[in-house]
């Protein structure tokens, strides 16, 4: 069964998005079966990738899944194979999105009408681990009736975060939730991730200190994402930075993540990697 890891931050606007689809296309094209799942009510996974309607909204599989009792190859679609396969390291990989729109909230809320059935979620992704190396689950940038079903179907969480006061204060949300809801779920904190980062400046030190000292050997300090204008034009044009931008930088440090990803994952120390 595939390993699932949630997204999660309760800010906004911290990368969690760009960070799932770049993870997924990179984990595709080094051959693993990967899995997107939107639960964020924006819909940006499938929006990335131009899968819309021709109102230019994204397919609500989330809701007819959960809701509506739609088996998963019905809402369940495939991320254009160009953007793994032209920078392939491995054969046979896939790329699925189960697609989220504005109706995930309202699929949230029936789960509450339901009696709180947070293994709802986790029962519905099933046949999707089952099927897939990585289920990587991107969530809305605040806490959703939603976050205790995700948790309870994660074995990891992964936190990007901007290396500012506000953004640390969303993940401090998000670790204490975790604590609240221990007796629901086994997830545990992969790694946190800086994104955005002015390295030489004074609010980046004292954050990344900050950061290194209350969640020691979690924080991927040297797989750091720097701002740059080229993860939005990537995402401008519906593509990832891998062949928007095949030489610039961010690709590098992008594939170093993927890499950072797949040891965190397997257990081996940071140390080590």
């Amino acid at each position: 069964m595939g390993t699932t890891i949630a997204l999660m931050n309760q800010k906004g606007g911290v990368g969690k998005t760009t960070m799932t689809i770049h993870l997924g296309v990179g984990l595709a094209a080094m051959g693993y079966q990967v899995a997107m799942v939107d639960m964020d009510p924006q819909g940006h996974i499938a929006m990335s990738f131009a899968l819309v309607d021709e109102m230019g909204r994204p397919r609500e599989g989330i809701f007819e899944l959960l809701v509506n009792g739609e088996p998963l190859n019905s809402v369940l679609m495939m991320a254009p194979a160009d953007e793994y396969e032209s920078i392939q390291r491995q054969p046979g990989g896939q790329l699925y999105i189960l697609p989220g729109g504005q109706k995930t909230q309202l699929a949230a809320i029936n789960i509450q009408l339901d009696g709180a059935d947070f293994g709802a979620v986790e029962r519905s992704l099933k046949p999707l681990q089952d099927m897939t190396d990585f289920v990587l689950i991107d969530t809305a940038p605040t806490a959703s009736l939603f976050t205790p079903a995700i948790l309870a179907a994660a074995d990891f969480v992964l936190c990007p975060t901007e290396m500012s006061r506000l953004s640390l204060d969303g993940l401090e949300k998000i670790t204490q939730m975790m604590t609240n809801l221990a007796g629901l779920h086994d997830a545990e904190i992969l790694g946190i991730i800086p994104m955005m980062t002015r390295a030489n400046t004074r609010e980046h030190k004292d954050r990344l200190d900050e950061l290194q000292e209350l969640y020691p050997g979690r924080v991927w300090y040297k797989e750091e994402i720097a701002l740059s204008t080229v993860w939005k034009e990537a995402s401008d044009a519906a593509r990832t930075v891998f062949t928007y931008a095949p030489r610039h930088s961010a690709v590098d440090t992008a594939w170093k993540l993927i890499d950072r990803f797949l040891k965190a994952v397997e257990g081996v120390p940071y140390g080590q990697v």
